[in-house]
Parts: C-alpha cells; structure tokens; sequence
C-alpha cells in the first residue's frame, strides 16, 4: 500500500524535522502524515493514538474527528469537524478548512445524510474554484462523482467526474483513478458496458 509506506518515509522525515527543531517542517510533515494516516491501512486505534501525539495544537482535532466516525462515534466526530472547520474560517485559513468540509462530508455519509454531504462537497469544489485551486478541485470533484454513484445520482456524478477529468494532472494517479471510475459507473448505468470498461 502506499500510503502505509508514505506514512513510514513521513514518520522518519518527521523526526528527523524534530531532531533539527525546525518547527515549521514539523507541522508539515505532521499534517502530511496525518492525511497518509486517513487513507491508508492505520487502524483507528493507532490513528487517535497518534493524533494526541502528532501535534501540540489543535491542528489534530481533523484526524481525531476521522478516528471517532471510523468507532462510530458520529456525534463526537461532527463536533470535533465542525469545531475545527470554524476555528480554521475565523481565523481567514480558508484553504486549510476545505479538507475540513471533505471530512464532515466524508462523516455525513457514514451517517447516509446525503443531503449533507452534497451540500460540504458542492461548497468545498465552489470555494476551490472561487480560490483558483484548480489540482485540489480536480481531485475533490472526482471524489463527489464517486460518491454520487453510490447514491445512483448518475447526472450529476458525469458532471463532476468531467471536471475532474478536464483538470487533474497526467501524473496525480489518485484523481485519475477516481474520475475513471465515477464516468464508468455512469456509462454502465446507461447501458454503455464497451465505454465504461474501456476507461
């Protein structure tokens, strides 16, 4: 798996970092590793373990809102989320509250409160766009077309899948991947098998 390996070069890196007392890479590489302790095979036990432990801050408030949903502690999660969305908000940190949105979508899902998710995913790709963040809304757009297929929303899941496609980079894997898969889902629900395993 991936991201197991880039959270252990992020693990070493990060106390390397500590090492040098260069504070600034280590917040980095702390946030970096705790998007790779998201994504990858971590259980959620050593996810809120390190959590308590990869910051001195509040900046760890996301992931110990992702370790609570995946225990199945929806309200405790929701709290923390959006707690942590509107500390980022107040302070003008708009951009780092974008993957912020994502989680509480990510919870409400979890949840199966579709409505919400819907409304974080269209207000995350909205700021992005709004902000010129053009390689995150590639991949925040594959992601909502993805889900919107699991809730069989098809239209609306080839519109995003298409703005995924038109701005993700050659090389970003992840994004790719998830365009593809989103715009075969809609091919095969309309019949179309050829296309979709085509892509």
């Amino acid at each position: 798996c991936r991201w197991e390996k880039r959270a252990a070069t992020l693990d070493r890196a990060l106390e390397h970092a500590r090492r040098a007392g260069d504070t600034r890479a280590v917040k980095a590489l702390a946030l970096e590793l705790s998007v790779a302790l998201t994504f990858g095979p971590t259980p959620i036990e050593e996810v809120e373990r390190r959590a308590g432990t990869l910051f001195e801050d509040e900046s760890g408030a996301g992931l110990l809102a992702f370790a609570a949903a995946g225990r199945g502690d929806l309200d405790e999660a929701r709290r923390l989320a959006h707690e942590r969305h509107a500390q980022l908000v107040d302070r003008g940190q708009r951009l780092r509250a974008f993957p912020v949105l994502e989680l509480i979508a990510r919870i409400e899902d979890y949840a199966g409160n579709l409505d919400r998710v819907v409304a974080c995913l269209r207000d995350s790709c909205a700021g992005l766009e709004a902000a010129g963040e053009m390689s995150y809304l590639s991949t925040v757009s594959a992601e909502f077309a993805r889900l919107l297929c699991d809730y069989g929303r098809f239209d609306e899941a080839h519109e995003r899948a298409e703005t995924g496609r038109r701005l993700a980079r050659a090389d970003d894997v992840s994004t790719q991947c998830m365009w593809r898969m989103a715009e075969a889902l809609v091919h095969v629900d309309r019949g179309d098998v050829t296309h979709a395993e085509s892509l």
